[in-house]
C-alpha cells in the first residue's frame, strides 16, 4: 500500500497550533473509482501511532476526471515537453527538471495505480513511470490543505496491514 512517512521523528502540524506528533504517516483510507462519469476520487489522512493506538490528525484528497493538464519537463535543449512523450523517447526523468506538474486525467491515472490495489489498499503500479507517479503526489497531495512534499514526507511502500 501506499505509504508517505515524515523524514523527521517529530511533524509540525501547521494549522493545528503548530502542534508536534510523532512518527506521522500518510496512506490513501480509501479510492472511488466512477467510470460512467470517468472519475476517480482518492481519499489520504495523516497518522500517528501511539501505544497502539492509531490517530488521524489530517487528511486529504485526490481528485481525477477527464480533464488533462500535462507534466511538463524541461528536455536536453532546455524547451518544455510533456514528460510521458519526453521518458518514452529515451529521455532521463530528473525531478527537479519538471517545470510544471500539471494534472493527470482519469484515463491516465489509471496506468499509475495498480488497478486491483483499488479495493485493497492503493499500490502505484510496477511500471516505467513509477517514479514519477510518487513524485506527481508527493507534489500534488495536500493534507489540510499543506502540501506533503513542503512538510517533508518521502514515499515507502507499506504491507497491507
Amino acid at each position: 500500500m501506499i505509504r508517505f512517512n515524515a523524514k523527521n521523528r517529530f511533524w509540525k502540524h501547521p494549522q493545528k497550533g503548530n502542534g508536534l506528533y510523532e512518527n506521522v504517516y500518510v496512506e490513501p483510507t480509501s479510492a472511488t473509482v466512477d467510470t460512467n462519469n470517468k472519475r476517480l476520487t482518492v481519499d489520504f489522512q495523516a497518522c500517528m501511532e501511539a501505544s497502539g493506538l492509531k490517530e488521524v490528525i489530517g487528511t486529504g484528497q485526490l481528485v481525477f476526471t477527464e480533464a488533462h493538464l500535462p507534466t511538463i519537463i524541461s528536455n536536453e535543449l532546455n524547451e518544455p515537453q510533456e514528460v510521458v512523450s519526453y521518458l518514452m523517447a529515451g529521455g532521463a526523468y530528473l525531478p527537479e527538471k519538471i517545470i510544471d506538474w500539471g494534472w493527470p486525467s482519469f484515463a491516465r491515472v489509471q496506468a499509475y495505480f495498480a488497478k486491483e490495489s483499488v479495493w485493497t489498499g492503493l499500490e502505484f503500479a510496477d511500471s516505467p513511470f513509477i517514479q514519477l507517479a510518487v513524485d506527481w503526489v508527493r507534489y500534488n497531495l495536500a493534507i489540510d490543505g499543506h502540501k506533503i512534499l513542503t512538510n517533508d514526507f518521502d514515499y515507502q511502500k507499506a504491507q497491507l496491514r
